[in-house]
């Protein structure tokens, strides 16, 4: 609690070790004060692969009722991932972007807490990380020990993944991903697709790119008429640190923008 990650009373779900294998299952255990904590530590000895957070004008709140079961959903439900540090508009104003195309009125987010090339996430660090999506409404952030796109997939099946060009080019590089007609298979099997936004790279705006070309036929690319916004966690916090912003005044700023991206 100390870290701001609040607990949830009175869980109604057994522990199910096949549910975690099929990744659509619970994945708390029965127990009367389990936190937030808890959860993660879990998901660092694997015990679990994935936890939910609602972030909204309550808080942080782990949900041990979230269940990943697309047969929920009208549409194919819809997850963003990413590091988020910090959430910015682009971030909002892609997954509003997203919703809209595919008719879906929610978007979820994911945050791993292993990572291929960055530091891996401490408890101290994902809330942080979670206090960037509490707003005015309530948002559903998965924390998952899944750091590539294989694994990911295999915890949402039927999800459309919203992701930017450089991370659609990191899953057709083998050191990121492994083998390309592998890991097209196990998006052929869990039945994923994908939004992919353009990016600026170098003196140009990339988009669609020499991918494989099962991945061009699952994916849709947003072309640069259709949404450009040249921002990113990099640049803010580069610039956070240039100016010396106060953490106060740049949640606010978010806050705020992610408010009104929502409405």
């Amino acid at each position: 609690e100390g870290c701001g990650l609040e607990k949830r009373a009175s869980l109604g779900y057994n522990w199910n070790e096949d549910d975690v294998d099929s990744g659509i299952g619970c994945f708390c255990r029965q127990e009367a004060d389990y936190t937030g904590q808890e959860g993660v530590a879990d998901m660092m000895t694997g015990r679990i692969s994935k936890l939910a957070f609602d972030c909204g004008p309550n808080g942080i709140r782990p949900n041990s009722y979230a269940v990943w079961d697309s047969r929920f959903y009208l549409h194919k439900p819809l997850i963003f991932p990413g590091s988020f540090n910090p959430l910015h508009t682009g971030h909002l104003e892609m997954a509003t972007f997203a919703s809209v195309y595919e008719n879906h009125s929610r978007v979820d987010y994911e945050i791993s807490l292993r990572n291929v090339n960055k530091p891996n996430l401490d408890l101290i660090a994902l809330t942080e990380r979670l206090k960037g999506f509490v707003g005015g409404q309530t948002i559903r952030v998965w924390v998952t020990n899944a750091p590539t796109f294989v694994e990911k997939a295999a915890l949402f099946p039927e999800a459309v993944f919203i992701m930017g060009y450089d991370t659609a080019a990191r899953i057709h590089d083998p050191k990121f991903a492994g083998n390309i007609r592998e890991v097209m298979g196990i998006f052929d099997k869990n039945n994923n697709r994908f939004i992919v936004f353009g990016r600026d790279v170098g003196d140009g705006f990339r988009c669609d790119g020499e991918f494989d070309a099962e991945f061009q036929r699952r994916a849709h690319f947003v072309a640069q008429q259709a949404f450009h916004r040249d921002i990113s966690s990099t640049g803010i916090r580069k610039a956070a640190r240039e100016s010396e912003l106060g953490n106060t005044q740049q949640a606010w700023d978010i806050s705020d923008t992610r408010n009104a991206a929502r409405e």
